[in-house]
């Protein structure tokens, strides 16, 4: 009954502690109460009605059901809380970020775990991107938690190869209410579908997720730089505007973070404005650090060293340059991690880029990433039905070319795989393989002295043994390359090299 704002505020926050104390069973059906009130009122009247709410979230443990989603109780919490976050961000920003915290602060740990997974199943369910950006804020929130801390390792481990192909996923069905709850919000009213939009892989919505939590660099693994690095430029062409938009600002956040934040002010070396320029280039969507989607196709006698466009080799050229100043062995970290998504993705585009950025950033080679390479080589070359394995099988042998371009003859002795896989690829039957299959050759006769016997007698002990029937040698490989005007020039060029052997 007192008449001043803070007697009276006070009072009513010290009522719902006391009480909230005594009847925590009823925790759940005191919030539902209260969000059903909650949508009626005045921006002042919801913010008194935050502070009564907020000890009530702090005893709330939330639940699975054997299903594995959450229970009916904390269903209804998280619709509602989430509806509460659509209808009042703006004028009540630090009241929401209260609530989400004090759901995470609470003595149950485990409530953010199911809150990330709650916000990331109807992110991929409801292929909304307004969802998405109301899913940021409340990360955010989250991540700013004791037990938050987690978030960002666990947003980490959800990108990899596998996870970017975007699932056909089971809609999300609210559970059946028994306990009688006064109101539980409608996902579908609260943020009505659109137009129908392209759905998110998980990988590309913990991608996004990650943006804003990038914000101080003890929060990153520095083990992780080159897998960030990587879907950022595998997803840097995205056709969902939402996804491109936000590779390209992870990757100015972490320069600002791990690179820009490290550099003394004053010091010149390394150059501070350049780095500045490029972001400034990102930020403008300059045309030379853009691609597009389409763009992926090597054209037919554009086989040069790295065979990508050219805004793609200057951006990773640029990345790779920036992330050294702090982090001298992001090159070989990052060619590792780039030629394992090239190998292992099923998303054909995801695997092409990964190539092309390996053939900008990398030389080396070990066996098991060769092994890798021709064991997808062996299931897409020659492929008469498909085009996407036709394109496949291109960047893979187009790779091969660059790395036998840059070995040194020594080193090129230790993999005698290479010429032999030469020699397979010189059979299939497109004639855009069998070119490429030309360029390696064209490579190796450089490289490797063939009138040598030392390096004749490595390359017939190499013989695959499964190779079928006997070896005729390189010359009868080269005829079907004359009938052909696109072929004939290279072909005759090889023949003359081989007939002074």
């Amino acid at each position: 009954s007192d008449k001043t704002t803070a007697v009276y505020k006070l009072a009513q926050f010290e009522v719902s502690c006391r009480l909230a104390k005594q009847h925590p069973e009823l925790a759940f059906h005191v919030f539902s109460e209260f969000s059903a009130y909650f949508n009626e009122l005045q921006p002042d009247h919801q913010r008194n009605m935050v502070s009564g709410m907020l000890p009530w979230i702090q005893t709330i443990e939330l639940q699975l059901d054997p299903s594995g989603g959450p229970t009916a109780t904390s269903y209804m919490l998280l619709v509602n809380l989430f509806e509460i976050t659509v209808k009042s961000r703006i004028t009540l920003h630090n009241e929401i970020q209260a609530l989400w915290q004090a759901l995470a602060t609470g003595p149950y740990a485990g409530n953010v775990q199911l809150v990330l997974d709650f916000i990331i199943d109807v992110c991929l369910d409801r292929k909304e991107q307004n969802f998405v950006i109301y899913a940021k804020q409340i990360v955010v929130f989250l991540s700013g938690t004791v037990a938050g801390a987690k978030v960002v390792e666990y947003l980490l481990l959800q990108i990899c190869p596998k996870t970017m192909v975007a699932e056909r996923r089971d809609p999300i069905v609210s559970p059946a209410d028994t306990t009688g709850l006064p109101y539980i919000a409608d996902l579908a009213v609260v943020l009505p579908s659109g137009a129908k939009q392209s759905g998110l892989s998980l990988g590309q919505l913990s991608m996004i997720l990650l943006v804003d939590l990038i914000v101080s660099p003890d929060k990153l693994p520095m083990d992780k730089l080159a897998t960030l690095l990587q879907v950022i430029l595998v997803q840097w062409d995205q056709y969902i505007a939402i996804v491109q938009d936000q590779a390209r600002e992870l990757l100015v956040h972490l320069i600002h973070e791990l690179v820009i934040s490290q550099i003394e002010p004053g010091s010149t070396d390394p150059d501070k404005e350049s780095i500045e320029e490029f972001i400034e280039s990102i930020r403008q969507h300059d045309p030379k650090i853009a691609w597009g989607y389409g763009d992926s196709e090597i054209k037919a006698g554009e086989e040069d060293s790295r065979a990508v466009s050219q805004p793609m080799g200057f951006v990773v050229d640029e990345a790779v340059k920036i992330f050294s100043i702090t982090h001298p062995t992001i090159r070989e970290e990052w060619g590792k991690v780039t030629m394992a998504w090239a190998t292992s993705c099923a998303v054909r585009h995801v695997a092409c880029r990964s190539f092309q950025v390996f053939r900008c950033i990398s030389t080396t080679l070990d066996q098991q990433m060769l092994a890798d390479m021709l064991a997808r080589l062996s299931n897409t070359i020659a492929d008469d039905e498909n085009h996407d394995y036709l394109i496949f099988s291109l960047e893979i042998l187009t790779t091969l070319r660059s790395i036998i371009d840059a070995l040194d003859p020594l080193d090129l002795l230790q993999y005698p795989q290479l010429f032999w896989t030469t020699c397979a690829c010189l059979d299939t039957i497109f004639e855009r393989e069998f070119q490429e299959g030309l360029s390696m050759l064209n490579h190796l006769l450089t490289k490797m002295d063939l009138s040598d016997p030392a390096v004749l007698k490595i390359l017939k002990d190499n013989q695959p043994a499964k190779w079928e029937g006997s070896f005729l040698g390189l010359h009868a490989l080269m005829y079907k390359g004359v009938r052909s005007s696109n072929s004939m020039g290279r072909t005759l060029a090889i023949m003359d090299r081989l007939i002074k052997l």
